[in-house]
């Protein structure tokens, strides 16, 4: 989704959880009452969002690109792992406090992989100019990590893994698995 948001110029500037929406066993995303047609503009202003999924430029009032939705992306899937954002407070100058001098932590008894902290650390920087930029987000591991693992146990399957396993290669080659 976001890669069609991404190539068509426009940020969500809205994004959080409660607008993943599933239908029909497909994940959507909703809530575009906020999003904002770039064009040639590279930059917006205005502090539209959920506070706890804003990145802190946003918080800010500063000017701010499309990594901001980055951010927000970001706080999701931090959450989704956690089960709480990654920063709160009880007002914005406190949140905006926190974000930039608390350092992002994954609490005792979460276990995460390499590749999701990475990820999630290189989304949730501070600085924007500093911040992954979407083309490496879209191009990084993580979008590929359940392919590889399907790859690896695939090959091991070919090469005789530990079941002894083989499959015609003729059939793979011919798109018949």
């Amino acid at each position: 989704a976001f890669k069609t948001l991404v190539k068509n110029k426009i940020m969500h500037r809205d994004f959080k959880l409660a607008n993943i929406l599933k239908h029909n066993g497909m994940i959507k995303i909703a809530d575009f009452g906020f999003a904002k047609l770039l064009g040639n503009d590279v930059f917006a202003q205005t502090t539209l969002g959920s506070p706890l999924n804003m990145a802190p430029e946003v918080l800010e009032g500063k000017a701010y690109n499309n990594k901001a939705d980055i951010w927000s992306v970001g706080t999701c899937i931090y959450e989704l792992i956690v089960g709480k954002p990654p920063y709160t407070a009880k007002n914005i100058p406190e949140l905006i406090q926190n974000i930039k001098t608390k350092p992002l932590k994954f609490p005792k008894g979460i276990t995460v992989s390499p590749v999701v902290e990475e990820v999630i650390r290189a989304m949730l920087v501070v600085d924007p100019t500093k911040r992954i930029d979407w083309e490496d987000l879209f191009n990084h591991p993580i979008n590929h990590f359940l392919e590889d693992k399907i790859m690896k146990e695939f090959d091991k399957t070919m090469n005789g893994g530990e079941d002894n396993l083989k499959a015609s290669r003729f059939y793979v080659k011919n798109n018949k698995v």
